[in-house]
């Protein structure tokens, strides 16, 4: 168990541990269709791997998908999840 922190597209669960490691939930309710979500899923781990290479301390996290990460910009998810994440303490 660890922190929980939330934001507008997604919501934030993780905690420090030995190796940095992700999970992505999109549950039908961010859309009812396959294609839609495995984009978002896409996306989600894309900029978690970018933003993994700046981390201080290794970090193991859910990433929790809200619907409204559909009509998200790039620029707002990657923002968010940034924030996010240095709220989390992984920076």
């Amino acid at each position: 168990s660890g922190a929980s922190h939330k934001g507008v597209c997604c919501v934030l669960r993780g905690h420090l541990c030995e190796r940095t490691q992700f999970a992505v939930i999109t549950s039908r309710k961010v859309s009812p269709r396959a294609v839609v979500r495995n984009r978002v899923r896409r996306r989600v781990y894309a900029k978690l791997h970018t933003l993994a290479q700046k981390f201080t301390r290794p970090y193991c996290g859910i990433v929790i998908c809200k619907p409204h990460i559909v009509s998200c910009a790039v620029r707002e998810l990657d923002e968010e999840l940034t924030m996010l994440l240095k709220k989390a303490g992984a920076f």
